[in-house]
């Protein structure tokens, strides 16, 4: 019996251990379009557990171990059930129709009564504002009626009396009026002779001050050309005096060959010894860098008694792509330093030294000469003096340049009727070549253009 009593005293303990054991489960509830729903009640079936559903549809809550449903519910939607097979559970609740069906009748409901009252009342209002707008109109009516008759009564009595005063007017008016003539007639005599008076005054003072006006005018003119004399030498005492002595100049020129259409850029430095305001005289050298240009090249093509012979052709003096340096004699003659503005012509006459020798390469070999030139040019342009010798100026130039040797390169090949004369720049292979250098010749290379800016002092 003892042994009895023990077994069924440790069969409930476990049981009632078993009882208060609990899981806890997560989840969330959406609807069938997958928004979460909010205040939503989940249930466990079979334990008292229960719990709501947060804004973004999820929740928490404590079952009992041996719980193995969750039931969720919310107005306006089919509850659910899920099995338990996770710490995570998820509802998607669908609408209830019947009760949507409910809810719309209700509020339909609602609304026709709500309507009918507000109709109603809006009837009852018109029709009270209806009886005070009759009253009032014929309140008003009556007050008219007596502010008419008050105000005929009282237009009747002030015509009267306006008739009553508009003839004592016209009496006082007819009487003023004959007065006034008889002062008027007094007083165009004297305004005849005051006339006369003034008129002649004035022609008195308009010939006065005509000599007046003639008199200041030459005055004026005096004074303003005492000004501008006292002005201009004014402005050229502020220029300073021009001493001769050694002068310097700075230029930078750009340079357009107008046969190659080559470019270049020249820093030029020149030094030398100004006479007087009008002639100057001096040595120049500088540093030229000069674009790349393809010297005398072409292709002539001749007839052949099979067809035609190409002739190709390379001249080494018109190629420039070095730097070189300029050594020149420098005259310069100016026509009027001693303003602030002075136009002048410049000479210069030199060479041009080049760097390294001026190459041209063919499919024969690689030619060249010393690239030496002999320059002169003529420029003219403007001064604008700033203080003393200082100034800075502005030119415009036309140059040309002698060679002193070059290199003429031949190569011909022979082609039938049916050359493609598309692919002539294709050739790699030529029938002959024939090379022709003097390193003595004097011959003409280039003919430019060049814009100076530059500063003197």
């Amino acid at each position: 019996m003892k042994r009895i009593i023990i077994t069924i005293f440790f069969t409930l303990c476990a049981i009632a251990s078993y009882a208060q054991a609990k899981q806890t489960i997560n989840g969330f509830v959406y609807n069938s379009e997958g928004n979460p729903i909010a205040g939503a009640t989940i249930k466990a079936v079979g334990d008292n557990a229960v719990a709501k559903s947060a804004q973004d549809g999820s929740f928490e809550m404590q079952v009992a171990q041996h719980c193995n449903f969750v039931e969720a519910s919310c107005e306006g939607y089919i509850s659910a059930q899920v099995e338990l097979n996770g710490a995570i559970v998820l509802f998607r609740l669908k609408v209830d129709k019947k009760y949507a069906q409910m809810k719309a009748k209700e509020e339909a409901e609602a609304n026709a009564i709500a309507e009918a009252e507000r109709r109603a009342a809006e009837e009852a209002r018109i029709a009270a504002e209806q009886e005070a707008a009759r009253i009032a109109a014929e309140k008003a009516r009556a007050e008219e009626q007596a502010r008419l008759a008050a105000e005929q009564e009282a237009a009747r009595v002030a015509a009267e009396k306006a008739k009553a005063e508009e003839i004592a007017r016209i009496k006082a008016q007819l009487e003023a009026e004959l007065k006034a003539k008889e002062e008027a007639a007094k007083q165009l005599a004297l305004q005849k002779e005051e006339e006369k008076r003034l008129k002649a005054e004035q022609q008195k003072a308009q010939a006065e001050q005509k000599i007046q006006m003639a008199e200041k005018q030459k005055i004026e003119q005096k004074a303003a050309k005492l000004q501008e004399k006292s002005e201009k030498i004014a402005r050229i005492a502020a220029l300073g005096e021009i001493k001769s002595g050694y002068e310097q100049y700075v230029s930078l020129a750009y340079n357009l060959e107008l046969f190659y259409f080559a470019h270049s850029a020249t820093l030029n430095y020149i030094g030398g010894y100004r006479f007087n305001k009008h002639l100057f005289l001096g040595l120049g050298t500088g540093l030229s860098i000069n674009a790349p240009s393809d010297g005398v090249n072409g292709i002539d093509y001749y007839g052949h008694y099979y067809g035609y012979e190409i002739r190709k052709f390379t001249t080494s003096y018109g190629y420039n792509s070095l730097i070189s340096i300029p050594v020149f004699a420098h005259f310069r003659a100016d026509f009027a330093r001693q303003y602030r503005w002075n136009p002048y012509i410049a000479l210069s006459v030199g060479a041009e030294l080049a760097t390294k020798p001026i190459s041209i390469a063919t499919d024969s070999g690689v030619y060249s000469h010393n690239g030496h030139l002999y320059i002169g040019e003529l420029a003219v342009g403007a001064n604008c003096r700033l203080k003393g010798n200082m100034g800075i100026y502005f030119g415009l130039s036309c140059g040309f340049a002698f060679v002193n040797g070059y290199v003429d390169v031949y190569q011909t090949k022979i082609v039938d009727d049916s050359f493609d004369w598309n692919t002539i720049n294709n050739i790699t292979e030529w029938d002959d070549t024939e090379i022709y250098s003097d390193s003595d010749a004097f011959m003409f290379d280039r003919l430019n253009f060049t814009f100076t800016v530059g500063l003197s002092f």
